[in-house]
């Protein structure tokens, strides 16, 4: 996986936030999507709405958010800036 730690704490954000369609994710989802991290769901529609096309987003799983909450807790770090702009390393989301 070829991001920094700051890109993925950044698309995991978002994820959390329901913010991102699955069709007009960044890249970066996808990786995320092959770890376990996020998956889709389809959108509930609003209860009022007549003319609704389900649309898939992108959901953290429970490792997605565990992992956001590792990385967030990595942000206090006084090595965070560092850290930020290191290359995500995986096995990291192991040694918890």
């Amino acid at each position: 996986m070829k991001y920094d730690n700051g890109a993925v704490l950044e698309a995991l954000h978002l994820a959390q936030y329901r913010q991102i369609p699955w069709h007009k994710r960044p890249p970066v989802f996808t990786s995320l999507q092959a770890l376990g991290l996020v998956r889709t769901v389809v959108q509930q529609p609003p209860v009022d709405t007549r003319h609704y096309t389900p649309v898939q987003i992108v959901e953290l799983t429970d490792k997605g958010k565990e992992e956001a909450a590792r990385l967030e807790a990595r942000q206090q770090s006084p090595d965070w800036e560092r850290e930020r702009h290191a290359d995500y390393a995986v096995d990291a989301m192991t040694s918890v």
